[in-house]
């Protein structure tokens, strides 16, 4: 419960733009990014390690990110 809570709370500090109303382009390049980020990061990476905290998971994300 504590790690969870301290991820909410690492969340609620961070800032999350949102895209305007009836902008379906918008929308819909946030919705390709978040399933090319499935695809290409989470699918992959979970088969291969096994992460012990979130702090491991969110380092190798930052690094996929970088390289995308």
């Amino acid at each position: 419960m504590t790690k969870r809570k301290n991820h909410s709370t690492h969340c609620r500090a961070m800032d999350h733009p949102k895209t305007k109303v009836r902008s379906p382009q918008t929308n819909g390049i946030c919705e390709r990014f978040h399933k090319t980020i499935l695809q290409e990061f989470y699918q992959i990476t979970f088969r291969k390690k096994v992460y012990k905290s979130i702090e491991e998971l969110q380092a190798d994300l930052d690094e996929w990110l970088g390289h995308y």
